[in-house]
């Protein structure tokens, strides 16, 4: 643990800044999966509908640091390509 006083404040900050990702990573992951449901269910509004949020999460969470810009880039072109094959 920690003991000096700037060491404790960054501990904090760390803590509160792996929230704030985790919060970006688990919204992405929420609708990267309805976009595969609905994918698999062949239900193309709902897949477009949801595949257009789960971009534009995924940009924000590369552009806040909560993930790498190429890991979103990799996971938006996945999405892309599983959607406009149905």
């Amino acid at each position: 643990m920690a003991n000096s006083k700037s060491a404790l404040k960054r501990h904090r900050q760390s803590l509160r800044q792996r929230e704030h990702n985790n919060f970006h990573v688990t919204r992405v992951r929420t609708f990267s999966k309805r976009v595969v449901k609905a994918i698999e269910t062949g239900d193309k509004e709902t897949a477009q509908a949801n595949l257009k949020t789960a971009v534009k999460l995924l940009d924000k969470a590369a552009s806040k640091g909560a993930m790498k810009k190429r890991t979103a880039s990799r996971k938006i072109s996945r999405l892309m390509r599983r959607a406009n094959a149905l």
